[in-house]
């Protein structure tokens, strides 16, 4: 009966040593606030991101839905570039009610990735999260719902020029 104490006191003492160890395991924070943005700077100077205002037709953005229930919203973005990458754009978006009122205003950035000539759909997160809204332009929805419509402006593109001259 002496010969077993131990083992089963060192059983013990490795329960409780895993027990422990995962309540600590547990209590960890995995998401770590306040996040901070940070600066990355371009090493290669082969390689070129230009970031432009937005001129003329470069950029077309077309398509746009939501419909009720919808957690995102859609719209078609047309890279009318004839040469460069489009790696992201900007999108003032205006939303109003049936009467012209204004319900909302936000400023996108989204990622895109669009090489020239080509149109890409891209979708974001909407703002109703009470998904209460639908577009009015789309399908009409049976239970109730609020209609609106919308306004985008794209205030800012980003192009990707490639590769350099030196290799």
């Amino acid at each position: 009966m002496i010969g077993l104490l131990p083992s089963f006191c060192v059983r013990l003492v490795v329960v409780a040593f895993l027990f422990l160890g995962s309540t600590a395991v547990l209590a960890q924070r995995t998401i770590r606030r306040p996040l901070k943005a940070r600066t990355v700077e371009v090493v290669d100077s082969t390689v070129r991101l230009d970031s432009v205002a937005f001129p003329g037709k470069l950029v077309v953005v077309s398509g746009y839905e939501k419909p009720l229930r919808s957690t995102r919203e859609a719209l078609h973005v047309t890279n009318n570039d004839s040469t460069r990458l489009l790696k992201a754009v900007t999108l003032d978006i205006s939303y109003f009610d049936v009467n012209g009122t204004q319900i909302h205003r936000r400023v996108v950035d989204l990622d895109c990735d669009i090489p020239s000539g080509e149109t890409k759909m891209i979708s974001f997160r909407s703002w109703d999260v009470q998904n209460r809204f639908f577009y009015a332009v789309g399908p009409k929805p049976r239970s109730h719902a609020y209609p609106f419509t919308v306004r985008l402006e794209v205030k800012l593109a980003c192009y990707f020029s490639g590769q350099g001259t030196g290799s």
